[in-house]
């Protein structure tokens, strides 16, 4: 019910989702900094995956994504057996049904080629990545998908990565009407990509490629943010933009609501432990398998700190507690029981709150770093990949 990111932007936060490592192990200079398309980092190739865990297992691994973060200087692509960014502009109309297009066709020629070995397909498990934008600017997912509001708006919220950067920029605040109408196209992609996932499962199914036993897995990096405390997009560390959704199915798991604050370092451990692979040698996550097996759910688990980075800025969030520290601007508590939208900061009420949990923050800070763990590399990007990074305002004012 409550999983945070380790950043509030793809590259960092896939990091951590891939390797268990927050952004200050792989990246200890930037810690999850905002980045430009003329400023990006790639994985270590000597830092391991749970990609690689699972192809050391024998499993055929294979990925498709649109997203230009994660392209070939990334550190990702090696991680596979096949690896593809499916073609056309990142976040255009039907970019979802792009990416499930190319999976099934992908199924067909993996399941023909299953067919093709007298029986001895169980020896070839695979893995099927897929990297949704949607739901992310550009907010243009096809009308069917709109609201009748959506629909009868007429202004300059169109959903569009510069019309946004330029009603941002304009004097004033944006208008509420403009507002909601981002909302409502934020809303019809998030309804675009949930049909997207159930045609690609359905997909799979009617290829004899996905049974109970298949474990599937839904998770995000980041969140969206529309004017809460004044920020756009995703350029900061409150709720909207850090706490993201995670749904596990399949492979014999029960239904079941885990209450306890959990991140998105804990995704290589807890599919690890449920598959029942080798786990990763240098993890900072923990895996939630544990809980999932619980047979009392009503039980509560004390949650662990979890730890947010964006550069100076850190977040640590304990129970219904949230501190940010943002360093010479001071801090800011807040309580998420009584104020969810976090918008009222508390830290003068309640020093020793503040007091624990900065001391949280400074054990993290102070954690040591396996000397196995090589950072992050900087790297050079391909024009193609600058100018559609730049197309959703990654670039510099």
């Amino acid at each position: 019910e409550r999983v945070m990111s380790t950043a509030p932007w793809t590259l960092p936060a896939m990091m951590s989702a891939m390797t268990s490592l927050y952004p200050s192990t792989t990246d200890p200079d930037g810690r999850g900094r905002a980045r430009t398309a003329d400023d990006l980092i790639g994985l270590d190739p000597s830092v391991p995956t749970w990609i690689d865990q699972l192809r050391s297992a024998g499993y055929h691994a294979v990925g498709f994504q649109k997203n230009p973060f994660l392209g070939t200087h990334s550190g990702f692509p090696e991680r596979f057996d096949a690896y593809r960014q499916v073609g056309g502009d990142r976040a255009e109309k039907e970019s979802g049904a792009q990416l499930v297009r190319a999976a099934l066709r992908w199924a067909d020629e993996f399941d023909a080629w299953r067919s093709r070995q007298d029986g001895r397909e169980e020896t070839m498990p695979y893995l099927l990545y897929l990297h949704f934008m949607e739901p992310h600017v550009d907010y243009t997912a096809p009308q069917k998908w709109w609201s009748p509001e959506a629909l009868a708006y007429r202004g300059p919220a169109t959903g569009n990565a510069r019309d946004l950067s330029d009603l941002i920029a304009a004097d004033g605040p944006v208008a509420p009407q403009d507002r909601q109408q981002l909302a409502r196209l934020y809303s019809a992609e998030v309804a675009y990509v949930d049909q997207m996932i159930g045609e690609l499962i359905d997909g799979l199914r009617d290829r004899h490629l996905l049974d109970e036993q298949t474990l599937i897995a839904l998770i995000a990096d980041h969140g969206e943010q529309f004017g809460e405390h004044g920020q756009w997009v995703h350029g900061d560390v409150h709720r909207e933009n850090i706490e993201v959704p995670w749904i596990l199915a399949g492979a014999g798991l029960s239904p079941l609501r885990l209450t306890e604050v959990a991140s998105v370092l804990d995704l290589a451990p807890t599919l690890l432990d449920l598959v029942g692979v080798e786990a990763l040698p240098f993890a900072e996550g923990r895996s939630l398998g544990p809980s999932l097996r619980r047979v009392e759910a009503h039980i509560p688990v004390e949650s662990e700190p979890t730890v947010t980075e964006y550069g100076s800025i850190t977040r640590i969030v304990q129970d219904a507690w949230v501190l940010i520290d943002r360093g010479t601007s001071g801090v800011q508590l807040f309580d998420t029981e009584t104020d969810p939208r976090e918008e009222h900061d508390v830290s003068g009420e309640h020093p020793e709150v503040v007091q624990r949990l900065h001391a949280g923050i400074n054990r993290h800070r102070a954690r040591p770093v396996s000397t196995g763990v090589r950072p992050s590399m900087e790297v050079e990007v391909a024009p193609e990949t600058r100018r559609a990074l730049r197309a959703l305002g990654y670039a510099e004012d």
